[in-house]
């Protein structure tokens, strides 16, 4: 297609979705390229990119999870959550939900939020905490209960969950400071940074790739 549009125009195209790794559970049966030749591809390619192209972008530079949750982080107060007894501080970027004793914030997620729930993937769960106390956790009738002392950031699985599911935190004892929750059935790979801006497997090829562009 380049090679046609070179010859025939004096345009170029732009690769808008560089999209060389794909595990979208959807896309399992699409072509793929094999892990240990994607640094060569990618060394391959890029005499290509520079010559027949006006560049390319990522189909994403770093992998993301699918967060089910409305408002996880708490910007928008309690909107979207069924809160009980709770107090938000403010803070610069988002909120603190404050959680003590008996009360609570729930969120019913609804089917077309799960995007991912076909594909029977387990339910993760990521929170920031901070304080001393315990908490009870339920995704649907699955339930954990947490021990808080002092900063922590927990992760928790959860069996696959389909269609709508209710998510809810309940104080049993002590202050809890809620920063945001991940719930999540699925994490977009990208191959070149990790979630946590880490380099991810393939970040070297990248920058080997663009040098000699």
């Amino acid at each position: 297609m380049a090679n046609k549009i070179n010859s025939e125009t004096k345009n170029k195209v732009i690769i808008g979705q560089f999209l060389f790794v794909d595990n979208t559970p959807s896309a399992s049966r699409n072509a793929v390229i094999s892990d240990i030749e994607i640094p060569h591809f990618l060394e391959k390619i890029s005499s290509d990119i520079k010559d027949k192209t006006s560049g390319y972008a990522l189909w994403t530079y770093r992998d993301y999870r699918g967060n089910l949750l409305y408002n996880s982080n708490f910007s928008l107060g309690c909107d979207g959550w069924f809160c009980k007894k709770i107090k938000t501080i403010k803070n610069k970027s988002n909120n603190i939900i404050k959680l003590e004793k008996d009360s609570s914030i729930e969120q019913l997620i609804p089917p077309e939020r799960n995007h991912f729930g076909y594909s029977g993937g387990i339910t993760r769960l990521d929170i920031n905490l901070s304080g001393s106390g315990d908490l009870l956790i339920f995704v649907g009738e699955n339930k954990r209960i947490i021990y808080v002392r002092n900063d922590k950031s927990i992760q928790l699985s959860f069996p696959p969950i389909d269609g709508s599911v209710s998510f809810s935190i309940k104080g049993l004892s002590g202050e809890v400071f809620l920063k945001d929750i991940n719930l999540y059935n699925f994490e977009q790979k990208s191959g070149v940074k990790l979630h946590d801006d880490r380099g991810s497997v393939f970040l070297n090829s990248f920058r080997e790739m663009n040098s000699q562009m």
